[in-house]
C-alpha cells in the first residue's frame, strides 16, 4: 500500500520539480509547463482514488468489477515502475485472455507488487528478464509472471503469503499478503509454482474472465 502512494505522489514531486525549473528559466515554455501541472494532478488524484478505494474494501471486503484490458492494466504498471527500465519484459497473451473482471485499481495494485517483486529479486542476476503470459481456463484468465531472480527458498515459499514474511532484507511482507486479501475479494486465486532453486519465482494470477474487447 506504502509503495502504491508513494508512486504516484513522487510522480507528482517530479511533475512540479518540472513545473518550478521551467518557471525559474523564464524561457518558452508554458506549454510543457501546463503538461507537467497536468500530469501532477493526474498522479495525486491516483493517489487519492487507492486511498477511497482500499478504505472501502477493508470497510466493506466488497470490489467494484467491471470488464478490464489486461494489456492496457500491464501498460499503465509497467509506465509507473521505473525499477523495470532496465528489464527485458516479454508478454504472450493467448487469443481471448485479455479481458478480466476487476477493480482496476486493486488489479492493477496486484499487478505492479508481483512486477516490483520481480525486478527487486533480480539486482543482481546475470539475466533479467521477466516473462507475463496469459490463457483461459474455463471462466477463467491466468496470468503468469516468471522471472530469472535466484528463486524463493522452499522454507519460506509455503509461508511466502502470510503477513511480515519477506525475502527481502527491508521488505515488510505485506505485499504479497494484501495482494492475496484482493485478489480473493475478485474470486481468484494467486498462487507461486514449484521450482527448483535458482530458477526464478513464477506466479500465476487467476481472475474471472470478462467479454472479449471488440
Amino acid at each position: 500500500m506504502a509503495h502504491e502512494l508513494a508512486q504516484p505522489l513522487t510522480a507528482a514531486s517530479n511533475y512540479m520539480l518540472g513545473c518550478a525549473s521551467v518557471i525559474r528559466q523564464r524561457i518558452h515554455g508554458l506549454e510543457e509547463l501546463l503538461g507537467f501541472i497536468e500530469d501532477a494532478a493526474a498522479q495525486t488524484a491516483r493517489a487519492s482514488d487507492i486511498v477511497l478505494r482500499m478504505r472501502t474494501f477493508v470497510k466493506t471486503g466488497r470490489v467494484d468489477v467491471r470488464p478490464e484490458c489486461l494489456v492496457e492494466m500491464l501498460d499503465a504498471v509497467s509506465a509507473r515502475l521505473s525499477c523495470l527500465e532496465d528489464v527485458e519484459v516479454v508478454r504472450s497473451f493467448d487469443p481471448g485472455s485479455t479481458c478480466v473482471l476487476a477493480d482496476r485499481i486493486q488489479i492493477e495494485m496486484v499487478l505492479s507488487n508481483l512486477l516490483l517483486n520481480a525486478a527487486q529479486a533480480m539486482w543482481n542476476s546475470p539475466v533479467r528478464k521477466i516473462e507475463i503470459s496469459s490463457w483461459t481456463e474455463g471462466e477463467r484468465v491466468r496470468i503468469r509472471v516468471a522471472d530469472t531472480g535466484p528463486g524463493i527458498p522452499v522454507g519460506v515459499r509455503e509461508h511466502l503469503f502470510e503477513p511480515m514474511v519477506s525475502t527481502k532484507v527491508d521488505g515488510t511482507g505485506l505485499g504479497l499478503a494484501i495482494s492475496q486479501t484482493i485478489v480473493d475479494a475478485h474470486d481468484g486465486t494467486l498462487t507461486i509454482e514449484p521450482a527448483e532453486p535458482g530458477e526464478g519465482a513464477v506466479f500465476v494470477l487467476a481472475l474471472p474472465r470478462g467479454p472479449e474487447f471488440i
